[in-house]
């Protein structure tokens, strides 16, 4: 699956936009995709409103890097004070 760079996101609507074509790294791809699934079931497990990405890199080393991104909060822009 290719992958997408997303170049502009709003938050209030949450809407991802001006998205462009990115490289896959093949190295790491097998990695990266194994902490995605898991950490998409326990995202989805332990946090209602979560989101995770993860990212994989090889260097030239042979070294793989696996980065994981998760987030959740519950945000309701007329709940301020």
């Amino acid at each position: 699956m290719p992958s997408l760079i997303m170049t502009r996101y709003d938050h209030l609507r949450k809407e991802a936009s001006d998205l462009k074509p990115g490289k896959t790294d093949k190295a790491s791809e097998t990695w990266r995709a194994a902490f995605e699934t898991a950490f998409t079931a326990y995202v989805k497990n332990y946090f209602s409103n979560g989101v995770t990405s993860i990212y994989g890199n090889s260097g030239s080393d042979g070294t793989i890097t696996v980065i994981t991104c998760t987030e959740s909060h519950q945000f309701n822009a007329k709940n301020f004070w």
